[in-house]
């Protein structure tokens, strides 16, 4: 239970605990991950048939500095795949928004008014505030018909407020209705530039009420202790999302993996309890678990040798739906000497892609002061430390491109053709076998 202080008014906001129960069915009514490459956020289009218009800017604003989606300081969180880049706002306006497609993937809570407005919605997001200030940053649906950007009426707020989100000298994320003619604080006390995970369950009715969940365990709310609980008798039913900053110039915090659904479940994304690697003498070995599965076809690992560049590894099947912890691994038997990068791609049956965050892993083993493989022109040339009986050079798919046995300890041979940017170079001394990707370009 929080006081809050509006205009002088002091209203005391109880939680009241809420039960209800999950379906095992649903749909995803919109998505927006902001997975394009970096540029302006105005007229972007997505990939989702959730939205009925693009991103639009205030005022229709396309100059520099202002809403964007941004690779700058990705934003990452322990419990939700992301795709790495983030919508980052500001510059000489203060919104940015886009109408839902009311009458398309939204039909079944259509009210009379043609707005969303009848039923349960579930919306999940992730939120950073970057500015150690009292810049609001908010995510708001409204009701305005003419412009998405406009906010007229706000109906619905999700976020910091500034002043009305404060509380014993402590910033708090927060939910409003109806104008913040009620306010309702979480226990989350903001911490500057770290980015949270908030789940948001809207419940239309003759008392609209909107329940909020802050960095949930596991990726999993208490569904009947929400972290904060705000209803209203007013109709809250709304055409647009605005996205809010009230301030000039840019870096004030940045919104990412929105996803809305007809059941919790869906909103709620493959949750990793942990993602590591292990080095072995002849291998890496990645381990990973998952605590929740909602339609999960397949993970597909990637490896790369600086973190930015990518090849596919290989594959380890999902299970489909799953509230219990699963354990999962895979072992790269062809790790580059030094450090390797390794991520995965997480498949839905639907085609949708998540990407987890990156890991590193070291593999020595001794392989780099035995045998060095160094790239010269169009010549590999091979030194070790002792005689080199055999050199195989295959590609990823296992085909072999050439074989040699020099029998001495320096060798070198011209590059094979391939249709790959890295083959794998097996090469056999009188010490043992060593193994080394080669970038060839």
């Amino acid at each position: 239970m929080k006081m809050i202080n509006l205009d002088k008014v002091w209203v005391i906001l109880t939680i009241t605990p809420i039960l209800f129960m999950l379906n095992a069915e649903g749909q995803s009514l919109a998505v927006e991950r902001f997975d394009s490459l970096p540029g302006t956020l105005h007229n972007y289009q997505g990939t989702s048939t959730g939205w009925f218009t693009n991103w639009r800017s205030q005022n229709d604003y396309t100059g520099p500095d202002g809403y964007s989606i941004s690779n700058t300081t990705a934003m990452t969180h322990p419990e939700v795949t992301s795709v790495g880049n983030y919508c980052v706002g500001g510059g000489d306006f203060t919104s940015a928004g886009r109408f839902f497609n009311v009458v398309g993937a939204f039909s079944d809570f259509e009210d009379a008014n043609g707005r969303i407005g009848v039923g349960t919605i579930y919306f999940s997001f992730l939120i950073r505030k970057d500015e150690d200030n009292d810049t609001p940053i908010e995510i708001i649906f409204a009701d305005s018909q003419g412009a998405a950007w406009a906010i007229n009426q706000e109906l619905i707020k999700v976020g910091y407020f500034g002043a009305s989100s404060n509380f014993g000298g402590e910033r708090y994320w927060s939910i409003a209705v109806f104008d913040e003619a009620t306010v309702a604080l979480s226990d989350s006390v903001i911490a500057i530039d770290e980015t949270y995970q908030i789940i948001v369950e809207i419940d239309f009715g003759a008392t609209t009420t909107v329940n909020m969940w802050v960095n949930p365990t596991d990726g999993s709310p208490n569904l009947s202790t929400p972290d904060a609980s705000a209803s209203s008798t007013e109709d809250l039913g709304f055409w647009n999302i605005v996205l809010y900053f009230d301030a000039l110039g840019t870096g004030h915090g940045g919104f990412d993996e929105f996803v809305f659904s007809d059941n919790l479940g869906i909103v709620l994304p493959v949750t990793y309890t942990d993602f590591y690697a292990e080095t072995r003498n002849e291998y890496i070995k990645l381990l990973w678990s998952t605590a929740t599965e909602k339609s999960n076809d397949r993970f597909i690992v990637q490896h790369s040798r600086n973190g930015t560049d990518w090849e596919n590894a290989g594959i380890v099947p999902g299970n489909g739906d799953s509230n219990e912890l699963i354990d999962y691994s895979f072992e790269d038997h062809y790790p580059l000497s030094g450090l390797n990068y390794y991520r995965l791609i997480q498949v839905d049956y639907n085609g949708e892609r998540n990407v987890s965050k990156i890991i590193r892993a070291e593999y020595d083993m001794g392989i780099t002061s035995r045998v060095r493989v160094l790239k010269s022109g169009d010549k590999l040339n091979f030194i070790a430390d002792s005689k080199i009986k055999e050199i195989r050079l295959i590609d990823l798919n296992g085909r072999l491109l050439s074989q040699y046995s020099p029998l001495i300890s320096q060798y070198s041979i011209s590059i094979p053709s391939a249709n790959q940017k890295i083959i794998l170079a097996i090469v056999t001394t009188e010490a043992g076998v060593f193994r080394e990707k080669i970038l060839l370009y």
